[in-house]
């Protein structure tokens, strides 16, 4: 019994090569520049988890983002449980766009991730305009799903409709908005705030936007 616990919270060794061709084919670098992936991978550290580690903890500032090459984790929201995350997802790409974590994150067994720092994070945002695309797209997306999770109708969904509704989404820069706009449509203001033309009315994101009378 020792021995096997020694073999669970003992992760394998993971070579730099080995690590850059996660990140490579990860959702959020997949296809970028040669050059965007030269400056931003080096920057990655490796952390280890002990089950039950709560490594993420919400309303904090963002201090990174984590992708995860070993094990699983449990994001929380209050006392929800939100999703399980594994080899090969990201987490805290919605802190890196709004700058609070908006949920815990609990390793569920013995867990490796590679950590960019929030300030190298930001260089390669502002560095390269495909990277700061590429995040808004996959952070989005996560804001999105959990928006709608918590939105009638689609609090009632399952978790798979979600993604598969988000997925179908486009992000677009906005200041105002009107009927037309969210006619027959599902938008969800990610993060700043918005001005409905008809009666003038400011609303903050993350929210559902909602048609005028």
């Amino acid at each position: 019994e020792e021995r096997m616990k020694r073999l669970m919270d003992s992760p394998p060794v993971i070579t730099m090569p080995e690590t850059e061709q996660q990140l490579r084919e990860s959702s959020l670098f997949r296809d970028l520049e040669a050059e965007c992936l030269e400056f931003i991978i080096p920057k990655f550290q490796t952390r280890i988890y002990s089950v039950g580690d709560r490594f993420i903890k919400e309303n904090t500032p963002s201090d990174g983002i984590y992708f995860i090459a070993r094990g699983n984790v449990r994001i929380t929201h209050g006392k929800k449980d939100l999703d399980i995350l594994g080899r090969g997802d990201f987490i805290g790409e919605i802190a890196s766009l709004t700058g609070t974590r908006t949920a815990d994150v609990i390793a569920e067994s013995p867990v490796t991730v590679f950590w960019i720092s929030a300030k190298d994070l930001y260089k390669a945002v502002e560095k390269y305009p495909s990277m700061h695309d590429r995040i808004w797209q996959v952070g989005g997306e996560r804001i999105a799903e959990n928006e709608l999770r918590s939105t009638p109708p689609y609090d009632q969904w399952k978790l798979d409709q979600v993604k598969s509704l988000v997925k179908k989404g486009t992000i677009l820069p906005i200041e105002d908005y009107d009927s037309e706009l969210v006619k027959e449509k599902v938008v969800i203001l990610l993060h700043g705030s918005a001005t409905a033309e008809a009666d003038n009315k400011k609303v903050s994101g993350p929210t559902m936007l909602e048609a005028q009378a």
